[in-house]
C-alpha cells in the first residue's frame, strides 16, 4: 500500500520543485526591495550598490561562474543578520543581478534550476526568474 502512495507522488516533484522556487523568488523579491529601500534612505544609490554585479546566496553556484569565485558578492550582506536566505529545491543559490531588457536594465532574482545554469534574459512568463523594482530614489 505505501508503495502505491509513493509512486503516486512521484509525478508530483517537479510541480511541487517549481512552487517552492516561485515562493523562494517572491519571498526574495520583497526582501531586497526592502534592504535596497533601506539603503536608499540611508543616502546609497540603489543601482550603484547594485551596480554590474552578480550576488549570490548560499548553495552551489551556478555553472557559468563556477570558476569566476571573485565576481559575485555575497547576498547576506545586504540583510540583517538573521535574515533567512533559501537555496533552490536541487542545492543551487539564487542570483541576483542586473539584465538588460527592452533597452533598460533590470534588477532581476533568479535560479540555475536543475541544470544551474541561470537564466540570460527576462521574461514575464519564465519561472526561474523575477523583477525586483527598484526603490524610489
Amino acid at each position: 500500500m505505501s508503495l502505491l502512495i509513493v509512486k503516486t507522488l512521484v509525478p508530483e516533484r517537479p510541480r511541487a520543485r517549481l512552487s517552492q522556487v516561485e515562493s523562494a523568488l517572491e519571498y526574495l523579491r520583497g526582501h531586497i526591495h526592502l534592504a535596497l529601500e533601506d539603503a536608499t534612505l540611508g543616502g546609497v544609490y540603489a543601482p550603484d550598490l547594485v551596480g554590474g554585479h552578480l550576488w549570490l546566496g548560499p548553495g552551489a553556484r551556478p555553472k557559468a561562474i563556477e570558476q569566476d569565485a571573485d565576481i559575485a558578492h555575497s547576498l547576506k550582506s545586504l540583510f540583517p543578520h538573521e535574515t533567512f536566505l533559501p537555496i533552490d529545491p536541487w542545492g543551487n543559490a539564487y542570483a541576483m543581478r542586473v539584465i538588460p531588457h527592452q533597452g533598460r536594465d533590470i534588477l532581476t532574482i533568479a535560479t540555475g534550476g536543475s541544470d544551474g545554469i541561470l537564466p540570460t534574459h527576462f521574461s514575464l512568463e519564465a519561472n526561474d526568474i523575477l523583477q525586483v523594482l527598484w526603490p524610489r530614489p
